[in-house]
């Protein structure tokens, strides 16, 4: 009721508004027709932040006669700023003289500004680009122009990204009812809806000789035989490979021209340009233009014609220069040969290279035109720069683009400026709030070092990965001493303080329920903190968790090496439920069932039953990075747990021949399963695993390993002894796996990231140990442990075992289905094999190796704010159940 008074006295002002201005235009029209002489004052009414503005941008000045100002003129003028829905504009006496009166009423406020459809490029990235080039942003007044005049900003962006055609974009201007302040008129929401596709139906060559079209065809294809149209990282792979063709084969700055090529109409037109020759000049040299390789006409060949200087110098002590002045606008090309003064060239003896650190003289030797035995000549020295140059790019590192060589009694030297990091410079976009600026520049190279991109972009993944803030971009600025640059950092901070509700549905755990909140940078340092409240439904009633954690992934101070290497502290309290975990009878999870009369045996095993427990206690873990890529990582963790048995789901029925019907279904009655419920006490495990990880990605890795070795060892006194009283252990336990993935090249374009990934892993685990627990055993098969999972098998088919071996090889395919509700979707094909020491129908250790396959998707889901996990369908086909088996799991792909 409140809002709906409140927009009812908006519309009543606003009509109110109208007529009055309407009225003060009649009044006024009617009486300027009696004014005359110069004009005393020009007021403006209804806005402060444009009044000057406006009186610049009309003609009427204080002193123009009154008689020569056209108010209809004026009035457009003010419209054509853009800003204003009214304006009026009239001539009054005030007593002093003629006023010129001008009352207007501005647009709506903007409140927000959003984009539709956009893929290739951040909307992020677009915002920030229409604020500074066109003045368009949240919380300023919309202005029609300028609106509009964004369009072409935004289809001037595409372009310079390398699309060759203008984007459709299309503006729709929507107000946002109720988001005004008070009785101020609803503030509007401009959206851009971008098109970034073009169907291509035909491509055309124009302008090309030097590469054969079934070639430039078979670059092309991918992008003539998308169903879905333009694909800019297609485009762009095809373009270079064209540019690397030309390079190889020494036709320098030709290949397409990217600024002619377009796409109209569904025709994509490829452009090239390729430099011809139109003047030779070999006056200074004294010879005949005739005698060179290249002639007048010919391609523009930068590899021929270095030949011809390498032969033509040959035996002189005068410097032969190759200066080739290229025409842009016409592709034309002049060769002029110079000569430098006497003595300034002459046969290299030795070769001494300067300034290098971080690479060897041998391996910048190695690419050298220059060789021990050739007569130097500064434009073999030059193109030695530039090769020297691309050396060190190869491995990442950034040199001073300025050639410095000389030549000097047989001495041939190439010095090298290697730029050093003297210092990084953070730029926080949008203003920095909490964080710390070491968050970023403790992932960087050490100040001092050679500038290394390689490096830097690997510290950028780094800190994406920490989320404390997200990095947007990096730039390398020169100071005055040439060997240092600065490195500046831009970042932006994220939302990390996340308050989570999620809720999911397990086919062997039932519903569950959980509120989160948690903060990833306290105290702007990335430190973790979070409270979690849980809630599962169970057997015997609903059971709730509550656990709190404290985790700093980098303790930073500057004591014994923590800046240097890093290292990592947790630590949590839980109170934690599990439900429906398989109660076993000597580590076998069937027994007969002793109220069967029948003979068979097999028929008559029966499900021990199940049981909930509660853990409540403490973890704490100190992991520390001793290599690149490598971390160790000690745990601990220890508490008092209690079990209760939950009813049996399914009784067992009996044939006339008193034998069980359902046996692979049903369980002990209660009174029965009641004597093998684990006994509740004291338990602790302390563990050290280390692991070595290079994946480029963790959501979906395409490259890298992952190594781990886990050795542990775990007491307590929740065992029953033989006397039925509480009894010591102690069992130490060993797990090794490793992970690898590979993309398949060649079903991805170039400088595109394969979709279609292959993936491995194995890993095997040994306990060591004579009395403990059946409980702390691995569960192999059903479990949602990835180091123990064989899909296609049931919770019955295997027992709590002491020895695991188990691999598993799947093909992957990401969809890049970003949707509102969902981030993307993975397809996925598995094969698994694996081996258990303990199975139904098995002695321990005369079990068999065991494999399934089948088919599986996972749904990553995102709903701003609120996270949930990713979601993993699978269904599995083996030989114990040829119809297969469902499963359903929390969790990303391993």
């Amino acid at each position: 009721m409140r809002s709906s008074h409140r927009n009812q006295c908006r519309l009543i002002l606003m009509l109110l508004r109208s007529v009055v201005i309407a009225l003060v235009v009649l009044v006024s029209w009617c009486a300027s027709q009696d004014l005359k002489g110069p004009l005393a004052e020009v007021v403006v009414e209804g806005t402060d932040n444009y009044t000057d503005l406006i009186k610049v941008v009309i003609s009427a000045r204080p002193g123009t006669p009154v008689e020569r100002i056209q108010l209809e003129a004026e009035r457009n003028r003010i419209y054509s700023l853009g800003t204003f829905e009214e304006v009026s504009v009239s001539l009054q006496d005030r007593g002093a003289g003629p006023v010129l009166m001008i009352v207007v009423r501005e647009n709506p406020k903007i409140f927000e500004v959003s984009f539709d459809g956009v893929k290739v490029l951040e909307a992020r990235s677009l915002k920030d680009y229409i604020s500074r080039q066109n003045l368009v942003e949240a919380g300023g007044v919309y202005n029609t122009i300028r609106a509009e005049e964004a369009i072409r900003t935004l289809q001037s962006a595409y372009r310079q990204v390398g699309f060759p055609f203008d984007v459709s974009v299309v503006l729709t201007v929507e107000p946002v009812p109720g988001a005004g302040d008070g009785y101020m008129e609803d503030p509007v929401r401009l959206r851009y809806e971008i098109t970034e596709n073009q169907s291509v139906n035909e491509i055309a060559y124009e302008g090309i000789s030097v590469i054969e079209i079934p070639r430039l065809k078979s670059l092309f294809r991918p992008l003539r035989d998308r169903e879905e149209g333009f694909d800019l990282r297609i485009f762009k792979a095809a373009i270079d490979s064209i540019s690397d063709e030309y390079q190889s084969l020494g036709y320098r700055q030709s290949g397409v021209n990217t600024d002619t090529t377009e796409l109209v109409d569904g025709v994509l037109t490829i452009r090239f340009r390729e430099l011809r020759i139109i003047s030779i000049d070999t006056t200074a040299i004294g010879i005949d233009p005739k005698e060179l390789s290249s002639e007048i006409g010919d391609l523009f060949n930068f590899d021929v014609l270095l030949e011809d200087v390498r032969r033509i110098s040959k035996g002189r002590s005068s410097d032969v220069r190759l200066v080739p002045r290229v025409i842009p606008a016409t592709g034309e090309v002049r060769v002029i040969f110079e000569l430098g003064p006497p003595e300034t060239a002459g046969p290299v003896a030795q070769i001494r290279i300067e300034g290098n650190t971080v690479l060897d003289a041998e391996e910048i030797l190695e690419v050298l035109e220059l060789r021990k035995g050739d007569t130097f000549t500064s434009t073999l020295a030059e193109e030695d720069f530039f090769k020297i140059r691309d050396r060190y790019a190869e491995d990442g590192y950034l040199i001073l683009n300025q050639s410095d060589f000389n030549y000097l009694d047989g001495v041939y030297v190439q010095r090298i400026t290697e730029l050093r990091i003297s210092d990084y410079r953070v730029t926080f976009r949008g203003g920095k709030d909490n964080s710390e600026e070491f968050l970023v520049t403790r992932q960087m190279p050490n100040v001092g070092t050679v500038a290394n991109e390689a490096f830097i972009l690997e510290g950028l993944r780094a800190l994406a990965k920490e989320g404390a803030v997200r990095p947007l971009g990096r730039e390398i600025i020169p100071t005055e001493d040439p060997e240092m640059v600065i490195v500046n950092l831009i970042v932006e901070e994220t939302n990390t303080g996340l308050f989570t509700p999620s809720a999911q549905y397990a086919t062997n755990n039932g519903f569950s329920a959980a509120v989160a909140f948690s903060e990833a940078n306290f105290f702007g340092r990335a430190h973790n903190i979070s409270a979690d409240l849980t809630a599962q439904t169970s057997d015997i009633g609903f059971q709730f968790g509550a656990a709190v954690s404290y985790a700093i992934p980098w303790v930073y101070f500057d004591r014994f090496g923590f800046r240097d290497n890093r290292t990592s502290v947790a630590f949590s309290l839980f109170s934690e439920p599990t439900i429906n975990t398989p109660l076993t009878a000597d580590g076998s999870l069937r027994v007969l069932h002793p109220d069967a009369t029948g003979d068979n045996d097999e028929a008559n095993l029966v499900r021990v039953g199940e049981y909930t427990s509660r853990k409540t206690g403490v973890r704490l873990s100190v992991g520390r990075s001793i290599f690149q890529d490598t971390f160790l990582k000690a745990s601990m963790s220890g508490g008092v747990s209690q079990n209760w048995l939950e009813p049996p789901s399914t009784l067992c029925t009996f044939d006339q021949a008193g034998n069980v019907e359902n046996g692979g279904a049903c369980f002990l009655p209660e009174d029965e399963a009641t004597s093998f419920i684990p006994l509740g006490g004291l338990s602790s495990f302390v563990s050290t695993r280390l692991t070595f990880d290079n994946r480029d990605s963790i959501d979906f890795p395409r490259t890298g390993v992952v190594a781990t070795s886990h050795a542990g060892i775990g007491f307590g006194n929740d065992l029953r002894g033989d006397d039925g009283g509480r009894q010591n252990y102690v069992y130490q336990q060993l797990e090794f796996g490793v992970k690898t993935y590979a993309a398949l090249k060649g079903l991805a374009s170039r400088g595109r990231n394969s979709n279609h990934v292959v993936a491995f892993r194995v890993n095997a685990g040994h306990q060591l140990g004579n009395n403990y627990p059946a409980s702390r055993r691995f569960l192999v098969g059903r479990t949602n442990v990835e180091a123990t999972l064989i899909r296609g098998y049931k919770l019955i088919d295997f027992n709590f075992s002491r020895t695991y071996l188990t691999g598993s090889l799947e093909y992957r395919y990401d969809f890049e289905l970003a949707t509102a509700a969902t981030q993307t979707v993975i397809g996925i094909a598995f094969v698994d094999l694996g081996y258990a020491s303990s199975m139904s129908d098995y002695s321990d250790y005369g079990t068999p190796v065991v494999g399934s396959a089948g088919l599986g998707v996972q749904v990553n889901l995102g709903f701003g704010g609120v996270l949930l996990p990713a979601l993993r369908f699978d269904y599995g086909f083996s030989q114990r159940n040829p119809k297969g088996v469902f499963s359903f799991r929390l969790g990303p792909v391993f």
